[in-house]
This record gives C-alpha cells, sequence and structure tokens, in this order.
C-alpha cells in the first residue's frame, strides 16, 4: 500500500459536475408559467371582474327601465333584448324545454374549463315558452332552486284516490249512487199523538 499522495484522489481535485442541459429550458418553461400565472390573475382582477360588474349594472338598468314603462308601452324583457343591451351572447345555454325555462351563462372565462363557472360570470334565466322572458339573474352562482320554475310531479297515492265525493245537504250516496231526498223512502209517518 502506497501513501503517495499522488495517488490518492482530493475531493478538491475531482472535475465538477456539469449542470444538465435541461435546466435551462426547464427554468425558461417554469418562467412562462409564472408570466401565464401573474397575468392570468391580472385579468382575473383588472378586466373580468369590472366586466361582470358593469354587466350586471346594465341588465339591472335595462330590467328596471322596462318595468317602469306601462304596460301598453312596455314590452317583456327577451334573451334577444338582453344580448343586445350587453353586447354578447352567452357563453352557453342551458334549456329545459320540458319545464318551461332556460338558464344563459355569460362567461368572461369563455370556455375555459373549470375556471369559467368559479369565476366572473352571470347566469340570467328565463320563463314560459317561446319568446322566453326574463325572470332573475345571479352574478358568479348558478341560479339557485328557488329561482327556478320547476313544478313539482306529485304522484297520487291510494288515499287519494278513495277520498269521499262532497256532498249536499238533500243528497246521500249510497254505493257510488246519488240518492237525493225525493228517491229516498218516505219517512215512517210519526204516531198519532195521545191527546
Amino acid at each position: 500500500m502506497s501513501t503517495n499522495p499522488a495517488e490518492v484522489a482530493s475531493p478538491a481535485s475531482q472535475p465538477p459536475a456539469t449542470s444538465a442541459p435541461s435546466s435551462g429550458a426547464r427554468l425558461i418553461v417554469l418562467l412562462g408559467l409564472l408570466g401565464l400565472v401573474i397575468a392570468a390573475y391580472g385579468y382575473d382582477y383588472g378586466v373580468a371582474r369590472p366586466a361582470v360588474d358593469a354587466a350586471e349594472k346594465k341588465v339591472n338598468d335595462f330590467v328596471d327601465a322596462s318595468n317602469r314603462l306601462g304596460v301598453k308601452e312596455g314590452t317583456a324583457v327577451t334573451p334577444d333584448a338582453i344580448h343586445k343591451e350587453l353586447g354578447m351572447n352567452p357563453t352557453f345555454v342551458e334549456k329545459h324545454p320540458n319545464d318551461h325555462y332556460e338558464v344563459e351563462y355569460y362567461c368572461w372565462w369563455g370556455h375555459v374549463p373549470v375556471l369559467n363557472l368559479r369565476r366572473h360570470f352571470l347566469s340570467l334565466v328565463y320563463v314560459g315558452d317561446e319568446p322566453r322572458r326574463f325572470s332573475s339573474h345571479h352574478k358568479n352562482e348558478a341560479p339557485p332552486r328557488e329561482a327556478l320554475p320547476i313544478m313539482e310531479k306529485v304522484e297520487p297515492t291510494a288515499e287519494d284516490q278513495s277520498v269521499p265525493l262532497p256532498e249536499s245537504p238533500g243528497e246521500k250516496r249510497e254505493g257510488g249512487e246519488k240518492k237525493s231526498d225525493s228517491d229516498a223512502a218516505p219517512p215512517a209517518e210519526a204516531p198519532p199523538s195521545e191527546k
């Protein structure tokens, strides 16, 4: 065994580890993502939020002005009138023809999945048959159940089917047939009163 210092490699004399060539590309990708996130926050707070507030104010003012008009001068607020007032078409529409309503969504995040119904949108409910008329609007929330004109379908029960028919004072029902006092047997005569 030799103790020659030239044969023993010291840690300082080892060549430095070279960094992977992809670290520069990785840094560029990460900085690009950071820039994208900052731009998204800027759009969200600087453009989308004020745009939704302005659209809600336009809808409120338009509907209030329409409601102030008399029946002869005013008309129902239809989806076409709202589109014209906002200057845009809805991002998407949920139609419920069997329940006679539809919901239009105006999303300032457009068709971006996940974000479009979480950040800055307006939902408008229209009721009735075509052409539908404005019912309500909701900012940054889907319409609650109370705002939708859904009729609960009640199934008749066995008790509901066996409810007796109403009787008038001069009628009696026996076995489902009508009998009036004139059809009934004459009342038995009272015995003559004895004096």
